[in-house]
C-alpha cells in the first residue's frame, strides 16, 4: 500500500514475487537480488491513459532498531518527476513489517498482519499516511496474460486524503494487481514478471 511517490512504490508492500525466504504460507518472498516488474497505467483529470513501468528490487540486508531488514528499491520509468523510493521489509511473527525514514527517523509499522482471513482489519501508518485496511474476500485477480484464482483482495482507505487502494495478494507470488484512486488520479499496476 503506497502513496504517489511512495504510492507508486507499490505498496502493500511492495516487494512481492516468487523466490525463497517467504513469509507465512509462502507470501511475499524476500531474497537479495529478486526483481519484480509491474505494468502501470494511470489517468488524470483529462482522462488520457498513460503507461509506465515499475521495477522493484530486493537489495542487501541492513540492521535497523535491532532487526534485520531487506532494502527494497522501486523505480518508475515513464512518469515525469518520479523519485526512486526506498524502504525496508522484514517478516515477524505478527506479519510483514516495513520501515520508512520520515524526517530522518525510521518509522517501523505493520504492513500486512498474519494470518490473513476474510474480515480481518488493521491500521496501516507509515508516518506519512494513515489508512484502515481490510481483507475483503478471496477473489480472482484478472490480468491480461493470466488469471490468479483465490487471491486475497485487500482494501485500504485514508479518511483524511480520500485515497483508496485495492490489492490482490497471491500466496507464493505477492501483489499481482493494485488499483489506486487519488480522486483525480487513477492508477492500476499489474505484475508482468518476477524473478
Amino acid at each position: 500500500m503506497k502513496r504517489l511517490s511512495a504510492y507508486l512504490a507499490l505498496p502493500l508492500a511492495a516487494v512481492l514475487a516468487v523466490g525463497c525466504k517467504a513469509g507465512p504460507k509462502g507470501f511475499m518472498p524476500l531474497e537479495t537480488g529478486h526483481k519484480v516488474v509491474y505494468e502501470v497505467e494511470y489517468a488524470g483529470l483529462l482522462g488520457a491513459v498513460q503507461r509506465a513501468e515499475a521495477v522493484q528490487r530486493v537489495e542487501e540486508k541492513t540492521r535497523i532498531g535491532g532487526h534485520e531488514y531487506f532494502r527494497i528499491v522501486t523505480a518508475i520509468k515513464g512518469i515525469p518527476g518520479h523519485v526512486t523510493d526506498t524502504y525496508y521489509q522484514r517478516f515477524a511473527a505478527d506479519g510483514l513489517h516495513e520501515v520508512r525514514y520520515v524526517d530522518g527517523r525510521p518509522v517501523d509499522y505493520l504492513s500486512i498482519p498474519w494470518p490473513l482471513k476474510v474480515g480481518k482489519a488493521w491500521l496501516y501508518n507509515d508516518g506519512l499516511t494513515e489508512m484502515t485496511c481490510r481483507v475483503e474476500e478471496r477473489a480472482s485477480a484478472v490480468l491480461p496474460e493470466r488469471t490468479y484464482e483465490d487471491a486475497w483482495k485487500i482494501s485500504c482507505y485514508s479518511v483524511g486524503s480520500g485515497f483508496k487502494e485495492q490489492t490482490y495478494l497471491v500466496e507464493g507470488v505477492g501483489e499481482v494487481r493494485i488499483l489506486q484512486d487519488f480522486g483525480s488520479l487513477k492508477i492500476e499496476m499489474r505484475l508482468r514478471e518476477a524473478g
